[in-house]
């Protein structure tokens, strides 16, 4: 993502918080409302779905005591970094997006778990192959 310097250099550096959700679970209530429209799966679900590789690469690149804890926060950090970059363009910021990108990337460092237990050695062998010495 780009910031649009254009934008900023007509409107001003002035953020309107009109167009911003920062109570949480409001967007996820209205979605539930209306599951199985087309906007409805694409932003659920991609919101969870694009993140959850985060949540699976983070323990597998690095080894933590609690790699589902590691690949929670790492994807929630990363997520409100691209929601407070968000306040300086003309896309809107979501306490939802936050929430549903961090439960894919929750499902991701599940998936890595489930991956570490069906095949033990390799992320080690991963690991070796990525190292860079």
């Amino acid at each position: 993502m780009t910031l649009e310097l254009p934008y900023l250099l007509q409107n001003g550096f002035d953020i309107d918080l009109t167009d911003y959700n920062f109570v949480p679970f409001r967007q996820i209530q209205r979605l539930f409302r209306s599951l199985g429209t087309a906007h409805t799966n694409l932003n659920l679900w991609g919101n969870i779905l694009v993140f959850a590789p985060i949540g699976f690469t983070v323990p597998l690149l690095k080894a933590y005591k609690a790699p589902f804890l590691a690949g929670a926060l790492w994807t929630c950090a990363t997520s409100v970094c691209i929601e407070l970059t968000q306040l300086l363009t003309p896309r809107t910021t979501d306490i939802d997006d936050v929430i549903l990108n961090t439960l894919g990337g929750m499902l991701g460092a599940l998936i890595y778990l489930l991956f570490k237990k069906c095949f033990p050695n390799a992320d080690k062998k991963i690991k070796q192959k990525i190292m860079v010495k």
